[in-house]
C-alpha cells in the first residue's frame, strides 16, 4: 500500500484499495470490530466477473494480533516458519444473521456491552 499512495493509483482496482484503506483509517475500525487502535493495514482485492447480487455488502476487520508468530534467526539458515493447521480455527456458521444479534455499533454502550452474552454470535451490519 505505500508505493500505491506513494506514485498513486495505476488503475482502477488500486484506486479502490486506497479508497478502502483510507476510509477504514477515517472510519476509525478497530480491531476484532470494538476496540484498541485503528488496524487497517492494507486492503485486498479480488477481481473476478460476477452478477451484482453476488457483491458483498459487509467486511470482517480483524486484529492483527490473531496472525503473528514469534521467531528467533540463529544463523543456521533461512526460518522455517510452518503454517498453522486450518483445524486450528472454530468452524465458523453460515447461519449467523438468523442465530445471532444485531448490533448497532454507533448506539453499542458499556453497559450493553458488558451485559451480553459473551458467547453469543454477534452479527455487526455495514448500514444499520
Amino acid at each position: 500500500m505505500d508505493q500505491i499512495i506513494a506514485r498513486g493509483p495505476s488503475d482502477e482496482v488500486e484506486r479502490l484499495r486506497q479508497t478502502k484503506l483510507s476510509s477504514g483509517q477515517r472510519d476509525r475500525y478497530r480491531g476484532q470490530g470494538l476496540g484498541g487502535l485503528t488496524t487497517v493495514l492494507d486492503v485486498k482485492l479480488l477481481e473476478y466477473p460476477t452478477h451484482a447480487a453476488s457483491l458483498p455488502v459487509a467486511m470482517i476487520p480483524n486484529c492483527a494480533a490473531t496472525r503473528h508468530i514469534h521467531f528467533v534467526l540463529d544463523g543456521t539458515g533461512p526460518a522455517e516458519l510452518t503454517p498453522p493447521s486450518p483445524d486450528d480455527w472454530p468452524e465458523v456458521p453460515t447461519d449467523v444473521s438468523t442465530r445471532g444479534r444485531r448490533v448497532n455499533v454507533d448506539q453499542l454502550t458499556v453497559t450493553a456491552f458488558r451485559t451480553g452474552n459473551r458467547a453469543r454470535t454477534c452479527f455487526f451490519p455495514a448500514k444499520y
